[in-house]
């Protein structure tokens, strides 16, 4: 499902008009963990609230591909698709949610 948005992308940077539904693309069930942290990429001294969801959502090889091919030249994406350095694992205050429709 989530394929077929990135697919739609051509270019690094472009602005691609897209029908995209959200709930589309989320697992049926919509309940979530959720903490403070910040994005992904150094200098990792934004904030922000990080949501995932308690069931993943699957993409293709083929679109993990077509993501780094557009963002990776920006250091964006890296093989392992992390760019922060390891941080302690005791230190987030994890809650737990549902979204709703």
């Amino acid at each position: 499902m989530v394929g077929k948005y990135v697919e739609k992308i051509q270019q690094p940077d472009e602005k691609t008009p897209a029908d995209i539904k959200p709930y589309a693309v989320l697992p049926k069930n919509l309940h979530y963990y959720t903490y403070s942290g910040s994005l992904t990429t150094p200098p990792c001294t934004e904030h922000v609230r990080w949501i995932v969801m308690q069931e993943p959502v699957i993409i293709s090889q083929e679109s993990i591909t077509t993501l780094r091919s557009l963002y990776g030249h920006k250091g964006l994406m890296s093989e392992d698709g992390n760019r922060r350095p390891v941080q302690r694992q005791d230190t987030a205050d994890v809650s737990v949610g549902e979204l709703k429709h």
